[in-house]
């Protein structure tokens, strides 16, 4: 990209982070210095999540889950990577969702999981979301389920019983929280040499593990 057009979007992004200390109603906040360190790429050596593959269809609770990822380049063959991950023990048997992302759609999803979780209360959290970075050569692995659950004050509170979500359901308090609908049972960071854009998805089951299935 153009010197000129990169240096916009730092300044977008600085200015945004500006406003919202300068503005917030918590406290009054005195700015000292600024101090960036920044990156600057060739468009050329971006690159994106073309597809991934899993290495088994079927896993059991504890089992490694093998994960294959192509990312292609602006120019030039596309590279395979491979990333191995652990799976909990005590997850629930049923399907996974395993998604791929880069960092602003892996942002995008938690806010829809769990926008809670992005809404300051004090001085405090507004500045610990300020301080939060997702550089852009990263790419998140989320290994999610589907279970119904709550959040207060951002904190997840999944697979819960009816009867609790029921209760809260018909709480006279509002603003505190909210229902969630997934639980992230694992999560993988990959480190990559160029930024990278893009995001795929994949089902993987859970089967019971051989003992249980002996019991």
């Amino acid at each position: 990209s153009s010197q000129g057009g990169t240096a916009l979007s730092i300044g977008m992004v600085l200015s945004s982070a500006l406003d919202l200390l300068m503005r917030n109603p918590y406290e009054d906040v005195e700015i000292e210095s600024v101090d960036l360190d920044v990156d600057i790429v060739d468009r050329l050596r971006q690159g994106s999540i073309e597809w991934i593959s899993l290495s088994k269809q079927q896993l059991q609770p504890g089992d490694t889950l093998g994960l294959d990822i192509s990312v292609q380049p602006w120019l030039g063959k596309s590279e395979v990577l491979h990333e191995d991950i652990d799976l909990p023990e005590g997850i629930d048997t049923g399907s996974l969702l395993v998604t791929v992302a880069d960092a602003n759609k892996y942002v995008t999803d938690k806010i829809l999981r769990n926008p809670d979780r992005f809404r300051p209360r004090d001085i405090d959290s507004l500045l610990d979301l300020v301080d939060e970075s997702y550089p852009n050569n990263e790419m998140y692995v989320t290994v999610s389920a589907l279970s119904l659950g709550l959040s207060e004050f951002g904190k997840e509170m999944p697979d819960l019983p009816s009867s609790i979500l029921r209760v809260m359901a018909d709480h006279p308090d509002r603003g505190k929280g909210g229902f969630t609908m997934t639980e992230v049972v694992a999560e993988h960071v990959i480190v990559a040499d160029r930024p990278i854009s893009g995001q795929q998805r994949i089902m993987v089951e859970v089967e019971p593990s051989r003992a249980n299935r002996l019991n």
